[in-house]
């Protein structure tokens, strides 16, 4: 009686006789002949010499009982093995059903591994061992071993700068738990950011340094880089700017000219303690102002605008008498704002106007009605030493005078025929000298009308 384990696979040729060149037979007498490679089963095998002389084989063969021993494939509840790296697993590791498992790194045959083995990803050979017997399993148990290094924790979105009052929206890996997010003092979560959520949207509202940071558990279960922050800089993108108008660019001197002073708030942020120096140059005169923000001293030229919201618009609009001299360009300027502006460039605006002088209106109604009654020339009383010489059509001097005031109501002074005399309806010649040592001299017509 033979006891043979399965697992190695015995054949015919194992059976133990003290004889070579033994018959098998699958039967004591009669039969068939087993060959010496045939694979054993459990069962009687029946074996018989040949006489090398005769060629006679034994007339009673030798019965030898076989016993097939095996024993039973360990099993497991999960063919496929995950496992972190982090861990430092090993072959111990390999979850099985059993204890006592012996692991081959080979299907058949192949070398023992170790249970202090370190794991390595690959497929790993599960045996038992019959504690009777001491057969191992004849069909091993096939265990895939895979490893997860963890996720590394990542954020994107947005990027190293952040404006401020932006809304900036920042993702990290998904299908993870427990999320944590955590914002520095200068930001506001406005969305997302709960332990479900891999987004987080971000209102920023303090210039500076600032901090957007993450965590969760892998879901995996593996530990390892699951964390991640970003450092960033919040500044001030938004922008201030001004610009100024003038309702007339040619005036006459004393006429009234209304300047526009606009200030924009072209971005998210709010400004607030904005100031604008205003200061009304000399060749006007201050009238009266219209403010939509804050409040003007056009003593002392400055516009205080003590906020301005995103995309809001201020106005100052200045009404100013044009002098007959000094300066006409008027500049306004951004000097400050809370935060200060980025960009300095668009702080500063100007509008200049050329007044008109020496304008001779040519007809005039000298009626007494209150209305248009003198020939009128403008700008004529800010020449002190102008003369004026009025000629009839026919060339004869009919009035002449130094320091016109725009007074003559068409009514000759000259000695001789026309003196005091009332001018008739008709047309004139007058010669304008301003006497300023300038050379101006004007020269044209004026027609009277009774």
């Amino acid at each position: 009686s033979q006891a043979f384990c399965k697992s190695t696979n015995p054949t015919v040729a194992s059976i133990q006789v003290n004889e070579t060149g033994v018959i098998w037979y699958n039967a004591p007498t009669g039969g068939t002949v087993v060959t010496s490679t045939t694979p054993l089963t459990t069962g009687t095998y029946y074996a018989a010499l040949v006489d090398p002389t005769s060629g006679c084989e034994s007339s009673i063969r030798l019965a030898v009982a076989v016993q097939i021993n095996d024993a039973p494939t360990p099993t497991t509840n999960d063919t496929t093995q995950d496992f972190c790296q982090t861990a430092n697993p090993t072959v111990a590791s390999i979850q099985v059903n059993e204890t006592g498992v012996i692991w081959y790194n080979a299907p058949t045959g192949g070398t023992v591994v170790a249970s202090n083995t370190p794991l390595t990803a690959g497929t790993y050979y599960g045996v038992l061992v019959d504690p009777v017997t001491g057969c191992e399993s004849s069909i091993r148990l096939a265990v895939a071993v895979q490893f997860f290094n963890g996720t590394q924790a990542t954020i994107t979105g947005g990027s190293p700068t952040a404006c401020i009052q932006d809304q900036v929206t920042y993702t990290t890996n998904t299908g993870m738990s427990n999320y944590v997010w955590v914002v520095s003092s200068g930001g506001q979560i406005v969305n997302g950011g709960t332990t479900t959520d891999n987004t987080i949207t971000v209102l920023w509202t303090q210039i500076g340094a600032n901090t957007v940071s993450v965590s969760y558990n892998d879901a995996n279960g593996c530990s390892t880089s699951n964390s991640a922050a970003m450092n960033l800089n919040v500044t001030n993108c938004s922008d201030i700017t001004i610009t100024k108008s003038v309702d007339n660019p040619t005036p006459f001197i004393d006429d009234n000219v209304v300047f526009t002073i606009t200030v924009t708030n072209t971005g998210q942020a709010q400004f607030q303690n904005i100031i604008v120096n205003e200061a009304i140059p000399n060749g006007y005169a201050f009238v009266s102002m219209v403010v939509s923000h804050g409040t003007y001293n056009n003593n002392t030229g400055i516009w205080t605008i003590p906020t301005l919201n995103a995309n809001q618009v201020a106005t100052l609009q200045l009404t100013v008498k044009v002098l007959f001299s000094g300066d006409y360009l008027n500049t306004a300027t951004i000097t400050s704002s809370d935060p200060v502006d980025v960009d300095v460039n668009n702080n500063t605006a100007s509008a200049s106007v050329e007044p008109k002088c020496l304008v001779v209106y040519n007809e005039f109604t000298p009626n007494d009605d209150g209305a248009n009654d003198v020939f009128t020339i403008k700008c004529a009383e800010h020449f002190p030493n102008n003369s004026l010489e009025i000629f009839n059509r026919y060339g004869n001097l009919v009035y002449k005078t130094r320091y016109y005031q725009n007074d003559w109501k068409g009514i000759s002074n000259v000695n001789g025929t026309f003196d005091g005399s009332v001018l008739p309806t008709g047309t004139y010649y007058y010669v304008f000298d301003t006497g300023d040592n300038t050379g101006t001299v004007k020269t044209g017509w004026v027609y009277i009308m009774r």
